[in-house]
């Protein structure tokens, strides 16, 4: 079969499945059979083993020997025409020069064509024809088509009397039947038959018609070869007519049957309508059976990988391309070995997976992981069922939510298998646990015992399946709500180096969301060039770095609540940390740290400490995986306590992200107690309305909970350490209680305020 292409192969060439063996022993059998009756021989397999191709390959080997036997026809009657003009040696030379004059008047009488040679091939389409007269019809036709000679008229009109007998059994209304055909094939017909309503009274009988018929094949040369494939594709009583005719009027001299069916389809459909029979029906039938040879594994496979490739290399600028061009590589290996070869039984599962993937994946290209693109396409067209599933469990799938956690390992285990893998049988569900874990590796942690981390960034950065951020674009052939074009970022690092133009896109980013209004376009591209950090040149980590933290407080939206600030310390570390030694980092950070907004250079150098000072359960990271040295921690909270004392001496604290974290913070950055300090700057801010506004909102703590159907809900708690540090704790309830009596109900100042009493009148340790 070709690519991409559901046609039968016609050709040798065309022959990837070693096929053309089996189809030429074939065809040696069928012309060496000189005197067939009625011979039936069967090519049997399942769907789209390709026993089409096999007839087609037949036919080519038996056309090819009809050539030969013309061509040497034609040498034959060459040479006797020479030899009848040969003269005496001793007859004048004059005589001599007529030879060729009455050559060429005696070739003139002698052409050869299609009729001298000895084996006509018949093709009865029997899918073409929908009905059992229909199809009676046509095999009559097909009969009466082969009685070509002038000799056989009397042969020819007993046909024509046989089979309007024949109908005329199985359906009162010939003459409609026949002209319903097209127009040319029922005049043809019905001409050839010389009327069947007048045929039809005719008195000879069927066994005087079929003594005729086979008198007159028996006294010529020519034998006949009726091939009649795709009988799988009849309904169940169309099938069996075809067996039927083949068996009873079929039965004649001079003819092979060449019959390309479905085993088990026929023999299921025999033992339904002939439960005593069964199997032995047919073999009644069919004189000579042949199941198709299956194919070589490895050719099979083969054939499969090659077509791939080369659908791979269509895309010239697909990104991962050049990691895929070894089909060794061990992600592809381990996806193939395991989810795409276990798929492939036939030929025609090359035919329909490279048919699909041809649709879908120029769509996608360089958006995917190829490998894991591939195999959830293969899924696709082969377990629809299970890829539907899949598309329905995301969040299991990518490790985001994997259930209760309350739920112990082997109900968790059992209730993945009734998700996945309940509908497949026993000895299959441990090989499709396996691929799917393959193809999803947050999957080890329910199926496995020996569980091996996940690299979420490194699943990120290749875009696989398994990445929450990708997974939609697999299952939409589109680029996922919550991700963006693989080119806008590219061309972000491409120009890493012009630190106004990634300030532009940066800023440009902040005016739209993702596709599902969750997300800031801008968190999202920030997300992949974390990911994508280490393909940054270094040479232009100064002027990146400096554009990104001038812009940070613009695009650090509401809208994404996962922490942008969190995604820019990833990016910092990823930039850095392979490239550069420690001073060269210090260097970068202490020059770019000054681009930064006070939120984010607090934010940076507490993430830097913490490397060093982890929290409680935490273990410390060596040195040379830390964003500087130890020794120059000192250096760098000196910036930062500066920079908060300056907020305050210019009165632009409260216009910074979290004031009252940073205020927390301050004694560390400090290195002394500016506890005082704080609280006296809090108390002298609460006749400030915004101000009460903002404390009332730092002091509160989400704590979000689930419910026994995994519903959430969020409830607040108060900061009672800030609370008490900077605060007097009844003037400040007395100031919010103030202000929430005078704000808007409708406003969100009067949610919040509201929300802070509700929460502090819960709290039972304050001192009311």
């Amino acid at each position: 079969m070709n690519p991409f292409n559901d046609k039968p192969i016609k050709r040798p060439e065309e022959d990837k499945f070693d096929f053309s063996r089996f189809a030429e022993a074939l065809a040696q059998s069928i012309i060496k059979n000189e005197n067939p009756e009625g011979t039936v021989i069967a090519i049997r397999g399942p769907w789209g083993s390709g026993k089409s191709s096999v007839v087609n390959l037949v036919r080519y080997y038996l056309e090819k020997e009809m050539e030969k036997e013309m061509e040497m026809e034609k040498r034959r009657e060459s040479d006797q025409t020479q030899k009848g003009f040969e003269f005496p040696r001793t007859a004048p030379n004059w005589l001599k020069s007529l030879a060729p004059k009455a050559r060429s008047k005696q070739d003139s009488g002698n052409t050869s064509n299609s009729s001298n040679v000895s084996l006509k091939i018949l093709d009865f389409k029997c899918w073409w024809f929908k009905g059992e007269e229909a199809l009676t019809l046509e095999f009559f036709h097909q009969l009466y088509s082969a009685l070509d000679q002038s000799s056989l008229e009397e042969a020819k009109e007993a046909m024509s009397q046989l089979g309007s007998i024949i109908l005329s059994g199985s359906a009162p209304l010939v003459g409609t039947i026949v002209n319903s055909m097209a127009p040319g094939v029922g005049e043809a017909v019905s001409n050839g038959m010389n009327g069947l309503s007048k045929l039809i009274k005719q008195e000879g009988t069927v066994e005087n018609l079929y003594k005729k018929i086979s008198q007159g094949l028996e006294n010529q040369d020519k034998r006949y070869l009726m091939i009649i494939d795709d009988i799988d594709r009849l309904s169940p009583d169309e099938a069996l007519l075809i067996f039927r005719l083949v068996k009873s009027v079929g039965q004649l001299p001079k003819i092979t049957y060449l019959l390309a069916y479905d085993r088990e389809v026929a023999e299921k459909i025999v033992s339904e309508r002939y439960p005593s029979e069964g199997a032995h029906y047919l073999e009644k039938i069919v004189q000579a059976g042949f199941d198709i040879p299956y194919p070589l594994r490895s050719d099979l496979i083969g054939a499969f990988k090659k077509s791939v490739e080369e659908l791979w290399k269509e895309p010239k600028n697909s990104i991962y391309w050049k990691e895929y061009q070894d089909l060794e590589s061990r992600h592809f290996r381990n996806l193939f070995d395991n989810v795409v070869e276990p798929q492939i039984q036939s030929p025609r599962d090359i035919i329909r997976i490279m048919n699909t993937l041809k649709v879908t994946w120029p769509a996608v290209a360089n958006e995917v992981d190829p490998a894991d693109f591939l195999a959830l396409e293969t899924l696709r067209v082969k377990q629809p069922k299970l890829y539907a599933i899949l598309k329905a469990y995301k969040q299991q799938l990518t490790g985001i939510y994997m259930g209760p956690s309350n739920e112990n390992n082997n109900s968790r285990a059992s209730r993945y298998e009734d998700i996945f893998v309940r509908d497949l049988q026993d000895e299959k569900r441990a090989d499709m646990k396996k691929a799917l874990r393959c193809l999803f590796p947050p999957l080890d942690s329910v199926w496995n015992t020996s569980i091996l981390p996940v690299d979420r960034e490194e699943c990120q950065r290749q875009r696989r399946a398994c990445s929450p951020e990708h997974f939609d674009t697999y299952f939409r052939f589109s680029l996922s709500q919550e991700t963006i074009n693989l080119a806008e970022v590219q061309a972000v690092i491409k120009n890493s180096g012009n630190k106004a133009r990634v300030e532009n896109v940066l800023l440009q980013a902040i005016q739209n969301q993702t596709g599902n209004g969750r997300r800031a376009y801008a968190s999202v591209l920030l997300d992949e060039l974390k990911v994508h950090a280490k393909s940054i040149p270094i040479e232009n980590a100064k002027s990146f770095l400096s554009a990104l933290f001038s812009v940070y407080d613009r695009i650090d939206t509401d809208i994404d609540q996962s922490g942008d600030s969190m995604r820019i310390y990833f990016l910092l570390k990823n930039l850095l940390l392979n490239c550069t030694n420690l001073d060269k980092r210090l260097a970068i950070i202490v020059d770019v740290i000054q681009y930064a907004s006070l939120y984010l250079t607090i934010f940076i150098t507490l993430r830097i400490y913490r490397e060093y000072h982890p929290l409680l359960g935490e273990f410390p990271e060596p040195e040379e995986n830390c964003l500087i040295a130890k020794s120059d921690m000192d250096y760098l909270h000196r910036i930062s306590a500066e920079k908060v004392k300056t907020a305050i001496e210019n009165d632009e604290l409260l216009c910074s992200r979290e004031p009252l974290n940073i205020l927390d913070n301050w004694n560390l950055l400090a290195r002394s107690d500016k506890s005082e300090e704080a609280k006296s700057w809090c108390m002298g801010k609460l006749s400030d309305d915004n101000a009460v506004e903002i404390f009332a909102k730092g002091l509160m703590l989400e704590r979000r909970e689930s419910t026994a159907i995994d519903s959430e809900y969020i409830t607040y708690l108060i900061n009672m350490n800030i609370l008490r540090r900077f605060f007097d704790i009844q003037q400040l309830k007395q100031r919010v209680e103030q202000l929430l009596n005078v704000s808007e109900p409708t406003s969100k100042r009067h949610v919040i305020l509201k929300r802070f009493l509700d929460a502090f009148n819960e709290c039972r340790d304050i001192d009311q």
